[in-house]
């Protein structure tokens, strides 16, 4: 697993830099899941994009709650991203 911290760059006049590090947060995780699907489970994901604006994920890294932007399920196919908010305690 990739992890990045919010770190920026910038030029400075004399030629050279200033580097920015505002440390790491999970809320700049995004997850995008693909995988094989039934048109049940898709109906399941489906409501459950309608009906909660909030999420909880369950990784091998921890327990997240996030939020689900968009999720495409077509001829048995799932694309779906999920926004990470924050890692639960």
């Amino acid at each position: 697993m990739a992890k990045t911290a919010r770190v920026s760059r910038t030029k400075t006049l004399d030629g050279g830099c200033y580097i920015g590090h505002s440390g790491y947060s999970d809320g700049d995780r995004t997850l995008s899941i693909t995988g094989e699907i039934t048109s049940a489970q898709a109906a399941i994901l489906k409501n459950l994009i309608e009906v909660y604006t909030g999420v909880l994920i369950s990784m091998e890294d921890g327990l997240f709650f996030g939020a689900i932007p968009s999720m495409t399920a077509e001829d048995g196919a799932l694309k779906m991203t999920i926004y990470i908010e924050q890692k639960e305690n």
